[in-house]
């Protein structure tokens, strides 16, 4: 039920269609059968209308000006072709028949080649194991590296803005079964905006940026996330949203704030959801919306609470979502 019945490939613009094994293993084996079945539907819907037709025609006035023994060979034409729809029918019934006879055939053959139990138990047990290894939600692990500027080229075709990178960027690119799937570009903000805005008194008192953060005496750097692209055959497994807690994570490892605005509804709404990332003042108002759409603002803050301590729970969250190994 599960399985799929198309795929399409974005990337090489390719449609794969799946047929169930048992319904392609029984249209094989009817295939001759529902061949001759169709010729003989059409013949005989073919052979109705001309009957029809000559029935109609010896109803007309000027027939029965003929001689009486050619209304007697009319007649008896008449019941021939009559007596030849009937066979028809009856043959046309036989190849149905036929055609359902060795369709069960085959299913019943299926069915029991795939069955093959001592006893009832067993046979629940490994289908209960079977159910398992189908129904089980996979595990994707995405690794990721540092990269080069220059394989963007692989990833801006996909991006929905311009095709740029800025220069001082530093990029990421993720890997799935050593397949390059994602991508992301940071850069470094000139001027900690998220910083000046919680020591400018002028945020709520909930904006969550950690208060050790503010101190001067160890000043942190802001990067924000600039380009963030997954490829069409990676898309709609939650890659992208995984890629940046991961970098984010990196950054506040290194003692740095890592931030990102996105005017993406779903890419957004996730970081307004999730428990490491924190929404500034500025998040979806009306007066950051770009073209009308509004702008989702957040820094990301891990499993840090405001008072700068680690929180265990969400610490076991982000240890299960992200792992650090730096080389």
């Amino acid at each position: 039920m599960l399985e799929l019945d198309w795929l399409f490939e974005c990337n090489n613009d390719r449609l794969l269609r799946f047929y169930d094994k048992k319904a392609l293993a029984v249209q094989k084996a009817v295939a001759p059968i529902k061949m001759e079945l169709d010729e003989e539907i059409t013949a005989a819907e073919e052979a109705t209308k001309a009957f029809s037709s000559f029935q109609q025609q010896l109803q007309e006035p000027w027939v029965l000006g003929f001689h009486v023994e050619f209304q007697d060979a009319a007649a008896h034409l008449v019941e021939l072709g009559k007596r030849e729809l009937e066979d028809r029918r009856l043959k046309i019934k036989k190849l149905q028949a036929n055609l359902q006879e060795v369709s069960s055939k085959v299913m019943l053959d299926l069915d029991h080649s795939t069955v093959s139990c001592p006893s009832p138990a067993v046979a629940l047990e490994e289908r209960e194991v079977e159910l398992d290894s189908m129904l089980g939600v996979p595990v994707i692990e995405l690794e990721i590296r540092r990269a080069l500027s220059r394989e963007w080229k692989h990833f801006r075709e996909h991006h929905y803005k311009d095709h740029r990178l800025k220069g001082d960027s530093v990029s990421f690119v993720g890997l799935v079964n050593g397949r390059a799937a994602a991508f992301t570009a940071i850069t470094i903000e000139p001027l900690h905006f998220v910083l000046r805005g919680a020591l400018s008194g002028l945020w709520p008192d909930d904006h969550g940026y950690p208060d050790p953060w503010t101190s001067t005496s160890s000043p942190r750097l802001l990067f924000r996330e600039h380009r963030t692209v997954v490829l069409p055959d990676f898309q709609g497994m939650g890659l992208a949203p995984l890629l940046c807690d991961a970098v984010g994570q990196y950054f506040l490892h290194m003692g740095h704030d890592f931030t990102s605005q996105t005017v993406h509804p779903f890419y957004g709404s996730y970081r307004d959801r999730s428990p490491f990332w924190q929404a500034l003042p500025s998040n979806r108002t009306e007066s950051s919306a770009i073209n009308g759409n509004l702008k989702y603002s957040h820094v990301f803050v891990g499993s840090f609470r405001r008072d700068g301590e680690l929180d265990p729970d969400k610490q076991n969250k982000l240890e299960a979502r992200v792992k650090l190994e730096l080389q």
